[in-house]
């Protein structure tokens, strides 16, 4: 896909600075347009769960934290964290995208997207209208059967900016993912790769000590030795 800016004529023959002005205001007008939204969705009573899901939680809950920082999110720096993962330019702009996507679609939410891309065949898939809170619900499998294992990296949201659970680093063993990605929505990227035999134990502990104090080598070998390779970005 190519896209241009196309200049609106209605801003021809202002300067630069006064342009960029002008956008700021329509940046800043729109966010609190989009802020005043939420605050009443926030209010609302959510209709019966369909079959098979979480009943939903009628209560009021603080959407914003919840919120993404949209510019942050379309920034260069958040652009480059990307660039770590170690893929191809292709996958990695799909990576990116669904990435972005996902946390544009749930910020203010508590609900969580989830994105499958094969790095083999360069094909997406994404699930995005389960409303469960703070879970995810694949329904994907024909993707993961019909991909060559350990081609697939699986992609999902956090909500609340929380570090992986064990149950996310089971499902990246069980579907043998190639690897996993958790998009925060406080900017944070988590990328796990399994690279041996689970230790559940060590994992949990392992990721109590992330949750309280932040990435370390410490932590890091802790994760090692569960079973867990674990990348911060």
């Amino acid at each position: 896909c190519i896209h241009r800016g196309i200049p609106s004529k209605a801003v021809l023959g202002y300067s630069y600075e006064e342009r960029k002005k002008m956008q700021q205001e329509y940046i800043s007008n729109d966010d609190s347009s989009w802020e005043s939204e939420g605050e009443e969705s926030s209010k609302v009573t959510l209709p019966p769960a369909a079959p098979g899901e979480e009943p939903a939680d009628n209560e009021k809950f603080d959407y914003k934290s919840y919120l993404i920082d949209r510019k942050y999110i379309a920034s260069a720096e958040y652009t480059s964290k990307f660039d770590g993962l170690g893929e191809t330019k292709v996958v990695t702009r799909r990576i990116r995208a669904q990435a972005r996507k996902m946390l544009r679609h749930r910020s203010g939410t508590w609900y969580e997207d989830l994105a499958f891309v094969d790095t083999k065949s360069n094909t997406v898939m994404a699930r995005t209208d389960f409303n469960a809170k703070k879970r995810v619900k694949p329904s994907m499998l024909k993707m993961l059967k019909e991909a060559d294992d350990y081609t697939v990296i699986g992609i999902h949201n956090h909500p609340e900016s929380g570090v992986p659970s064990y149950s996310d680093f089971s499902v990246a063993y069980k579907r043998k993912y190639k690897y996993g990605i958790v998009a925060c929505h406080n900017g944070t990227i988590y990328k796990y790769s399994i690279v041996g035999q689970l230790n559940r134990p060590i994992a949990e502990s392992a990721l109590d000590l992330l949750s309280l104090s932040g990435y370390s080598d410490y932590v890091g070998k802790l994760f090692n030795d569960a079973g867990i390779k674990l990348e911060v970005f």
